[in-house]
């Protein structure tokens, strides 16, 4: 991504009570774009999940891209915010290409990845927005928890650095992809 400031936010995070809550109506709001790639057929499942908890999101001025390069559709939910592209995987075969698209796509002046196995809090979308410097700024999360099912095991992923990539937030004529 390209070189713009950056917020970290440690979650959970307490923004004013006016400021959160500000961000929740969708007629004063700019618009956030989450953008969803998938690319192997074994992960659809995990996608549908992710898209249905999407959905629970209180931020209201929002809208889900679904990058599909699978050739099986992740969902038929007839929600005009979601917005499923199909995509050749022979044109599109990195993630970075894959994203571009769906940054192609975005309606929002925001950005935001929304990787196909998220689980997240139905405030992410909201707590970011709270937390922007300004209009040129980028906000990453500095911690998520991370729930292994497999093995039954949870942790708080920490990164004392610039922040998790797959969490940042971005103006959307900010930044692309390596493809």
């Amino acid at each position: 991504l390209a070189q713009v400031p950056v917020n970290r936010i440690a979650v959970p995070a307490k923004p004013s009570a006016r400021k959160f809550l500000g961000t929740l109506n969708a007629k004063r709001a700019p618009m956030v774009t989450c953008i969803l790639v998938i690319s192997d057929p074994a992960r659809i499942g995990l996608a549908q999940t992710t898209v249905n908890l999407w959905i629970k999101q209180t931020y209201q001025a929002k809208q889900l891209v679904i990058v599909n390069a699978t050739g099986k559709p992740v969902t038929n939910a007839p929600y005009a915010w979601i917005k499923e592209i199909a995509v050749d995987p022979n044109q599109y075969a990195t993630v970075g290409a894959l994203r571009n698209k769906g940054i192609d796509e975005a309606d929002g002046s925001w950005i935001m990845p929304w990787d196909d196995d998220d689980h997240a809090h139905n405030h992410r979308i909201a707590f970011q927005m709270a937390y922007r410097a300004d209009e040129k700024c980028c906000v990453m999360l500095a911690r998520q928890i991370r729930i292994d099912v497999r093995n039954n095991t949870v942790c708080v992923f920490k990164d004392d650095l610039a922040g998790l990539p797959s969490t940042v937030l971005f103006p959307h004529d900010s930044a692309r992809y390596d493809d």
